[in-house]
């Protein structure tokens, strides 16, 4: 059942921000929208997380208006809900000029880098990564770097076709679940030697 929806929602209300400061939402709100109508056994299979555990998630995104009941299916003897996201893609608000989208994204970004250390940790403890050879499924990488405008674009580019593959994979769910996440940010130190621009402009 395909119920139609908006092209793009924007998050902006507290109530919007605080259902997306959660890795679990996050995850939850990604493969919906990829997947369309699910229901919550579904997301559970997919994400690899027990059922049970995703309805307090799912209850916060129905009550934010991420997430809209679209009906019921039968399955079996059982009847299930399915759960679709209100827009086909969903952003957050990107005005950085506003203190307070400065900070609701510092929280948010804060709470997806501690998902990640404890992605890693359950990684490394349950032997499952494997940092090389031709089976290499984690890697770690700081790079650190001068670029220009144009370099800037060719990184984006790159950015968007790994991002075809994540969602070619999401489709498909073959293989082994594994989380990407990258970050680009320009670097500000708070004390430091003058660049090399500054002096061949002072010259």
């Amino acid at each position: 059942m395909t119920t139609p929806r908006q092209k793009l929602f924007t998050v902006r209300s507290d109530a919007e921000w605080r259902a997306v400061n959660s890795p679990v939402r996050v995850e939850m709100l990604v493969f919906m929208l990829m997947a369309g109508p699910c229901a919550i056994r579904e997301l559970s299979s997919w994400l690899q997380r027990p059922a049970d555990g995703l309805y307090h998630h799912l209850r916060q995104l129905l009550k934010a208006g991420l997430v809209t009941d679209v009906g019921s299916r039968k399955v079996g003897t059982q009847t299930e809900t399915l759960y679709q996201t209100v827009a086909e893609e969903i952003t957050i608000d990107r005005d950085l000029s506003r203190a307070r989208t400065r900070e609701r994204s510092l929280r948010l970004f804060h709470t997806m880098l501690k998902h990640a250390w404890r992605t890693v940790e359950a990684a490394f403890h349950s032997g499952t990564a494997v940092l090389e050879g031709p089976k290499q499924n984690f890697r770690f990488n700081w790079r650190i770097s001068w670029l220009d405008d144009r370099q800037l674009a060719e990184i984006r580019r790159h950015e968007e076709v790994i991002d075809r593959i994540l969602q070619e994979g999401m489709q498909k769910r073959q293989g082994q679940l594994i989380a990407h996440l990258t970050y680009l940010s320009p670097v500000v130190r708070t004390r430091g030697a003058r660049s090399l621009h500054d002096e061949e402009r002072d010259t």
